[in-house]
């Protein structure tokens, strides 16, 4: 009884703001480098600005934590002293201040892929959210409008060699059509989705050309009172292809049980569901006989 007393009050002392210690190992590279302890909740915050917010209960040397999409993760536990905890290979000092800041909690749109996220130190980092509603992106720690994307990618990271976009549950594939119209303006043509994740250190991805058709990123530019970009190069090589518009689900099952070499354009519709989206784009992949372009958009 006084030992199990005496873990409960160093637990109850985990209340509040711990930080990685740089110097030592790491479980993975996505491991947090913050945390916040609150009672029996832990808020968990990694390098990319992602946040789990989850339960966890301590057992004997090691720390258990649930996640929203129902998966545990098991980890060694040891407290150092009241203010050095380790957590795995991870070594975390409690500070005084709250280190949080203001970005909420989000869960992704939870679609898992055979691809897995790895270490990506260069990459630029954008989380497309629906708070209350309304479509927003986290850039760094602020929670902004999407027209707000080609300054940050263009001011704060020049021409990225890569971007990670994190999709977060809600969203609708007009959503993130409209995420692509703001991305390209900033000339920035591929993108990693981070649609999915197991516990805090294994995302899954989908990677994709921002497709948008010429006409379309026109009118959108028109709309914005953007300067259109100046015109591209014909280019006559490009032999015609065989089109297939897609806009609901039986447009692209049909689509799926092609399988010969012939050249085909795939055009997509705004209507399609985000995740027949991210099933088409995986489908795709690879196949150079085929092209994809984003043909419609609602404004809000």
């Amino acid at each position: 009884m006084i030992l199990f007393s005496c873990l409960q009050k160093r637990i109850e002392s985990l209340d509040g703001s711990w930080r990685l210690d740089y110097n030592g190992q790491i479980e993975s590279p996505f491991s947090p480098i913050e945390l916040y302890f609150e009672g029996d909740s832990l808020t968990l915050i990694d390098g990319n600005n992602f946040k789990h917010h989850i339960r966890f209960q301590i057992i004997d040397d090691s720390i258990e934590m649930f996640f929203s999409n129902e998966s545990i993760q098991k980890l060694e536990f040891s407290f150092h002293s009241d203010s050095v905890i380790s957590i795995g290979a991870g070594k975390f000092y409690k500070f005084s201040n709250d280190l949080r800041n203001n970005v909420k909690p989000y869960e992704l749109i939870d679609y898992k892929t055979d691809e897995i996220l790895i270490d990506s130190p260069y990459s630029s980092i954008i989380h497309l959210v629906k708070i209350d509603g309304e479509v927003k992106v986290i850039l760094n720690d602020i929670t902004t409008d999407l027209e707000n994307i080609p300054e940050f990618l263009v001011t704060s990271h020049g021409t990225p060699p890569s971007l990670l976009l994190y999709l977060g549950k809600g969203l609708e594939f007009n959503d993130l059509i409209e995420a692509y119209m703001w991305i390209k303006i900033s000339n920035t043509h591929k993108v990693t989705l981070v649609t999915g994740n197991d516990c805090f250190d294994e995302f899954y991805i989908v990677k994709d050309f921002i497709p948008i058709d010429d006409s379309l990123m026109e009118e959108f530019l028109k709309n914005e009172n953007i300067p259109p970009f100046p015109p591209l190069p014909v280019d006559n090589s490009e032999t015609k292809r065989q089109i297939i518009r897609i806009k609901n689900q039986t447009d692209f099952e049909k689509l799926l049980n092609k399988n010969d070499s012939s050249r085909y354009l795939i055009q997509v519709d705004n209507q399609l569901d985000l995740l027949d989206y991210l099933k088409l784009t995986e489908k795709l992949r690879g196949k150079k006989n085929i092209m994809k372009v984003i043909t419609a958009y609602n404004s809000q």
